[in-house]
């Protein structure tokens, strides 16, 4: 798996432990999927989103924030009435 596979799964990772916690990842904060999924790496070190994570790097960090940002639009452009 590539690291941007394994980013991918990172981010699926965060949007669904927001969701798990009742907020509304589309209205979250690149920094608030970043602490979620900075608690589920250290509660579930052998999933592959918690590996990723441990190991990200400054650039693959930047590279989840930016990706966060690219869907939040898309979400708020599917989601906008």
């Amino acid at each position: 798996m590539t690291r941007k596979q394994q980013r991918d799964v990172a981010l699926g990772a965060a949007r669904s432990l927001l969701r798990q916690l009742g907020i509304n990842p589309g209205e979250a904060s690149a920094e608030d999927a970043h602490v979620v999924l900075d608690d589920y790496a250290r509660c579930a070190p052998e999933m592959v989103a918690s590996q990723w994570y441990m190991a990200a790097t400054d650039n693959d960090l930047d590279a989840f924030y930016r990706d966060w940002r690219r869907w939040q639009r898309e979400y708020a452009s599917l989601h906008s009435y």
